[in-house]
């Protein structure tokens, strides 16, 4: 599985991707976003490398990045490592996110994982 540390950019109005000068602070794929302010986007999870050992795992990293001054923040971890491919939702000052580890297992009847992060405490 690839991880980069590059941030691109999309364009509603134009349709166009542009890869922006900033780099992340580790190289990382399928972290969660969510939009938390017209300048900052929250990233949650994902897979990252660790460039020592040449793995890939599983993470609870928590990212706050300012598209304003291209800058990152690390914020408290989540409670767990988690990766999610469905939509983040958000209620009451806190994000959630549908984990996908066991989703494929699951029996009918069965719910997935829900992983709560309150960014009213970490923000």
């Amino acid at each position: 599985m690839e991880t980069l540390d590059t941030v691109e950019q999309f364009s509603i109005s134009t349709h166009v991707w542009t890869a922006l000068r900033v780099k992340m602070p580790i190289p990382a794929s399928f972290m969660s976003t969510f939009k938390v302010s017209d300048s900052e986007i929250l990233l949650l999870g994902g897979m990252v490398r660790d460039m020592k050992n040449l793995s890939t795992y599983k993470t609870s990293e928590t990212l706050l990045f300012n598209v304003v001054r291209g800058k990152f923040k690390r914020l408290q971890p989540m409670e767990r490592a988690a990766i999610s491919l469905h939509p983040i939702f958000y209620d009451d000052g806190a994000v959630y996110m549908i984990e996908e580890e066991g989703v494929d297992a699951m029996e009918i009847g069965d719910s997935p994982k829900v992983l709560k992060y309150d960014i009213s405490r970490h923000i």
